[in-house]
């Protein structure tokens, strides 16, 4: 069916791209991103030892 349409339809449709260029003039800083980073790896850690420990399927991220 798909060919019979493409045969009878199709035409081919040249890609356009777009590019958004400074939108700001200044990039916004994490103020805590520093400490998140040090809280991410801790979690990440225990993460690895609870599934070392339990197997991978006894621990998952909740949804957000």
């Amino acid at each position: 069916m798909f060919d019979e349409w493409a045969d009878a339809h199709f035409r081919p449709v040249r890609l356009i791209g777009t590019q958004a260029r400074h939108l700001t003039r200044e990039a916004q800083l994490h103020l805590f991103a520093q400490k998140q980073n040090e809280r991410q790896r801790t979690v990440d850690k225990a993460v690895d030892a609870i599934r070392n420990r339990f197997g991978k399927a006894s621990i998952h991220r909740g949804e957000e």
